[in-house]
């Protein structure tokens, strides 16, 4: 009964759910915040705020072909999970590994490849470090992260249910590993074991690239401990300063700026 709740309501829950929890972030980034930001906040927060419209156009309008209806398209045919009698618990449990795997994957690819890696700069670009800093992926990574998803499910024959439970659990913690927040430090200890802390994924946004060649993992820290890519403290200066070197002034906070860096020169 609470699968087919989720099957049918995972639209609303996501575009209700997404302006809840930043309202909550927001507040906690208020109350607890861990770094003063540098940039003008309105026009900033109005270019990041965008690209989540540009991101929901894309998922729900322009894109219909979305993961989860890949899903439903191929379920007991197509993928590994549909060749195994696996308990719910077990099959959902594997998924969420899976999929949490394909975003770590997918995250150092962005990195790597040099043509990825101009399309990932737009969320590296920011040179601040909030909850609004999980809304700033470029609409080709959008795209470029549904047909990850695919690959996915094709691959493991994913079902429905196991993507929303995927998603309803990583898209708002997304926006919580971008929090401007300190935690306490015996928090922080524990949490960073276990999954990405503000802390860790503000590492990952340094401007020095030994920092930001680390903490790929989006969720669980399991997969930067098992391909040794962890790192807890910066390497570079401190406090941790967040951008992309080359990109020395505030220009980034302009849309159009930011949406046309991809297609621009630059030296990272």
């Amino acid at each position: 009964m609470v699968g087919a709740w989720l099957e049918l309501n995972y639209e609303t829950l996501i575009l209700a759910g997404i302006p809840f929890f930043f309202i909550v972030f927001f507040l906690l980034e208020r109350t607890y915040t861990d770094y003063p930001l540098q940039a003008k906040k309105g026009l900033r927060w109005l270019s990041n705020f965008c690209f989540y419209v540009f991101s929901i156009v894309i998922l729900y309008v322009l894109f219909p072909i979305l993961p989860l209806g890949f899903a439903v398209a191929i379920k007991d045919e197509w993928g590994l999970f549909n060749h195994l009698s696996l308990p719910f618990f077990i099959e959902i449990t594997a998924s969420f590994l899976i999929l949490d795997l394909v975003m770590y994957g997918q995250h150092r690819l962005l990195h790597k490849v040099p043509l990825l890696w101009r399309v990932h700069k737009v969320h590296h670009s920011d040179m601040d470090f909030d909850c609004t800093t999980g809304f700033r992926f470029h609409p080709l990574e959008v795209v470029f992260t549904v047909a990850c998803q695919m690959a996915a499910v094709l691959m493991f024959g994913l079902t429905p249910l196991s993507l929303i439970i995927f998603n309803l659990l990583h898209i708002p913690y997304a926006y919580f590993s971008h929090l401007n927040v300190k935690l306490v430090d015996a928090l922080e200890s524990v949490l960073s074991f276990f999954i990405i802390t503000p802390k860790l994924h503000r590492i990952h946004h340094s401007v020095n690239m030994l920092d930001s060649n680390a903490n790929y993992s989006t969720f669980l820290t399991c997969w930067d401990f098992l391909f040794k890519t962890l790192t807890t403290e910066s390497k570079g200066e401190s406090p941790v300063k967040c951008g992309i070197a080359e990109l020395v002034n505030h220009d980034e906070t302009y849309l159009d700026t930011v949406l046309l860096l991809p297609f621009k020169k630059t030296k990272g």
